[in-house]
């Protein structure tokens, strides 16, 4: 049976989310911050714990709320009135640079205030009236991954584990967390498709991926799993440990074999399903997508990559300027024979 508490831990194995979290609470005490915001703080995300949070989303709290503290080290980030608040977030759009930090910025912030009025659903005036746009960050088809380029990484990796992870995130389009998460008892064998189906978690809970083009590699690496045996252990770990890779275990893999390949392009592990996505985007339909890719029936993530394949409207513009040419050139020939 699976066990979902089982998954979320080996999620927050992945990104060391706990050893992260000690960390910060270790260093926290050493920040140059305003007495107050360091015990509201620590107040409010031992409250987010103790709630069932998961340390992943904690990490990003604390990280976010130090930040805010920083901009003001003065001041208690927890103390501010409306014009208070409207002078705080007008220093965050000019000197954070990143949108989406900007965005995490102002979603702690309002966070952190309906927390400190201890309200469960509406936010509090000082904060309510702060607009989070959430805008995905806009791709080229340049951006992406090409065959070649995908050859490349795939000829110098020179372990099959590797390999069968580069080739998976691009067949599937999987989110790397829920490939790292993956364990032996969810990864089945569909004899009636002779296929393999992935049953992942991922952040709209559990769905099932299947993998054809790559599933003879797939058994292949089973028969040869070095805990072949433990339906509960990772498909991805590290050498001689049933525990999972973690993100940054992984991200040194890909950079290595980035050197070996001479491709100076950026690509990092969540370039593989946006290039995924993109490849399908114009073949299959777009609930099959959504349900394909683990997004919800009202998410807008399809716009991000529609754009970059528009083979379609290319196709039909190129042959509405071909009949445009023949209906000019059959007009001059008819001019021409009256003439």
């Amino acid at each position: 049976m699976i066990n979902l508490e089982e998954i979320k831990l080996l999620n927050e194995d992945v990104y060391g989310a706990s050893r992260k979290l000690d960390l910060f609470f270790i260093n926290f005490e050493k920040v140059s911050i305003h007495p107050d915001s360091r015990a509201g703080i620590i107040s409010f995300l031992k409250d987010f714990l103790a709630k069932g949070r998961t340390r992943i989303r904690t990490v990003k709290y604390a990280f976010c709320l130090k930040k805010l503290a920083l901009l003001v080290p003065d001041k208690n980030i927890g103390g501010f009135n409306k014009e208070e608040i409207t002078d705080l977030v007008l220093k965050i759009r000019a000197e954070v640079p990143k949108k989406n930090s900007v965005r995490d910025l102002l979603i702690t912030l309002k966070k952190y205030y309906k927390y400190l009025k201890g309200l469960d659903r509406d936010f509090p005036p000082e904060v309510a009236w702060i607009k989070v746009k959430d805008e995905p960050n806009i791709l080229t088809v340049d951006d992406l991954i090409t065959s070649g380029e995908f050859d490349k990484i795939i000829e110098c990796s020179h372990k099959i584990q590797d390999q069968l992870l580069f080739k998976l995130l691009r067949e599937t389009g999987a989110r790397i967390s829920e490939l790292l998460t993956l364990t032996i008892e969810r990864t089945v064998w569909d004899s009636e498709y002779e296929c393999y189906q992935l049953n992942v978690f991922g952040k709209t809970g559990f769905r099932v991926i299947p993998v054809i083009e790559n599933a003879q590699l797939l058994k292949s690496y089973l028969e040869i799993h070095e805990f072949k045996d433990n339906p509960k252990c990772v498909l991805f770990h590290p050498p001689h440990k049933t525990k999972a890779l973690t993100y940054s275990g992984m991200k040194r893999r890909l950079v290595e074999v980035l050197q070996k390949t001479g491709i100076t392009k950026r690509i990092h592990p969540h370039l593989f399903r946006h290039t995924d996505i993109t490849e399908k985007c114009a073949e299959l339909s777009e609930q099959t997508l959504k349900q394909l890719y683990g997004w919800r029936r009202d998410s807008k993530m399809l716009s991000v990559y529609v754009h970059l394949n528009n083979g379609a409207v290319t196709r039909q513009l190129k042959q509405f300027y071909k009949n445009k040419e023949e209906r000019q050139l059959a007009k001059l020939i008819k001019q021409q024979a009256i003439a």
